[in-house]
């Protein structure tokens, strides 16, 4: 978890809930994903975010 790799408690929340997300689309037991699909998710996420912002900007 996050906060077992001393992440600040917003981080940690933010990884957490990332892994979440990832966790509720598979099937089964074992669906917790590993720290590389997490950091994957989140780096999409953000990369995501900034594009919505910059295609903001240029309409405004």
């Amino acid at each position: 978890s996050g906060l077992s790799r001393d992440m600040p408690p917003c981080e940690a929340a933010r990884y957490a809930n990332a892994a979440a997300a990832i966790s509720v689309t598979r099937h089964g037991g074992s669906s917790a994903p590993t720290d590389a699909e997490t950091q994957e998710f989140l780096a999409r996420r953000v990369q995501a975010a900034i594009a919505q912002d910059r295609e903001r900007q240029a309409t405004t």
